[in-house]
């Protein structure tokens, strides 16, 4: 956890979105989205200050417009939104690396099939939660599940 008074981690526009691959224009239009939604940016005079808070606000919006609206994203996004785990500074390293090992596996599936892909899948899956952390006892998905 943070200590009190140690400085909080600011991010540009542009740092967020090279970091999550959505387009400048995107995170602003989102950013007015939020504030019509009752969101309460920190602001420092007339721009808007993004911190760890609304990089993950932003990252779960990514997660979460695929099948919905980018409204219901926005609204579900601000409702679960949840503490941020300030333990693990390479946190945004590790989330990055396995968003881009999700986004390839369209791919490996096309080639090698969903078996070895969900196997594949499972064990990135225990290396990013044991570099975080967590108990590599949990699941994504259980064996029941796997086909």
């Amino acid at each position: 956890m943070k200590k009190v008074g140690e400085p909080v981690k600011e991010y540009s526009l542009k740092e967020i979105s090279e970091s999550l691959g959505i387009a400048d224009r995107t995170l602003r239009r989102w950013s007015l989205l939020l504030e019509r939604n009752g969101y309460p940016f920190q602001m420092n005079k007339t721009t808007r200050v993004y911190t760890d808070t609304e990089y993950y606000l932003f990252s779960n919006i990514k997660r979460s417009i695929n099948g919905v609206s980018v409204y219901e994203a926005i609204t579900m996004a601000i409702q679960n939104q949840q503490p941020i785990p300030e333990e693990n500074p390479n946190i945004h390293e590790k989330i990055n690396e396995f968003d881009q090992y999700i986004n390839r596996l369209e791919e490996e599936i096309f080639w090698n099939g969903h078996k070895n892909t969900i196997e594949n899948l499972m064990r990135e899956w225990a290396k990013v939660k044991k570099s975080l952390g967590q108990s590599s006892k949990e699941s994504l998905i259980d064996g029941s599940e796997q086909s």
